[in-house]
């Protein structure tokens, strides 16, 4: 799988790689940034298709967890909010916090 972020961790890539959505396939991280400590949002997908998917990783004690989006976001960056909205619905960012 391409990716242009070079913090991304091996386990998270290998997820994503397994990836197999309605919409978009695995193919390029597009972005990707830890808003917690092992909390990753981030977005991948087939840009030449111009369909892009959210995804929420974390690991912690018990292993780790990785959520997606299946519907196939025409821009990146609306896959984005929508991934950083489902890590704050997942609890995994407090935006009381933030601020």
């Amino acid at each position: 799988m391409e990716h242009r972020i070079t913090t991304i961790p091996a386990p998270l890539i290998a997820a994503l790689e397994k990836i197999d959505g309605r919409y978009s396939e695995a193919k390029t991280i597009y972005d990707c940034i830890e808003v917690e400590l092992s909390v990753y949002v981030g977005t991948f997908g087939d840009g030449a298709n111009a369909s892009y998917e959210w995804f929420v990783w974390s690991e912690g004690p018990l292993g780790c967890t990785l959520n997606t989006s299946d519907e196939g976001f025409g821009a990146s960056c609306w896959a984005f909010r929508e991934g950083f909205r489902a890590a704050t619905a997942l609890g995994f960012v407090d935006m009381q916090e933030a601020h």
